[in-house]
């Protein structure tokens, strides 16, 4: 009984490991190397470059501009929020202007990563 549970065994072993040894033999076929290689333009793909570096430059300064106008308003709520006359007022003030800051550089960083995923395209 063990005897014959071993042969199945290692029949089937040796079936399932010459089977694709000898489909892939089948398969091959000699085909000649291709001799035209696509020819590519320089200045096609300068062309390209220049298209796409451009609008990643434009997409950084136009994440700059939005990340210091969010600066500036930034200064601006925290130096009004000083004015006002009770604690629990500034408090709000501040924090108003900080969460306003956080929300600005926020969409200005995705607009940014946006835009230059797309130049990428």
């Amino acid at each position: 009984m063990k005897r014959k549970f071993l042969i199945v065994l290692f029949s089937l072993f040796l079936s399932l490991t010459l089977t694709p040894l000898v489909l892939a033999e089948e398969n091959v076929t000699n085909t000649p190397p291709a001799t035209n290689q696509t020819q590519f333009d320089p200045v096609c793909i300068q062309n390209a470059i220049e298209k796409r570096e451009g609008a990643i430059i434009a997409a950084y300064e136009k994440k700059s501009n939005a990340i210091k106008t969010a600066l500036e308003q930034r200064k601006n709520a925290l130096k009004e929020a000083w004015t006002k006359t009770t604690i629990r007022e500034r408090v709000q003030a501040r924090h108003q202007a900080w969460k306003n800051f956080r929300q600005a550089r926020w969409t200005a960083q995705k607009t940014y990563h946006t835009e230059v995923k797309n130049a990428w395209k």
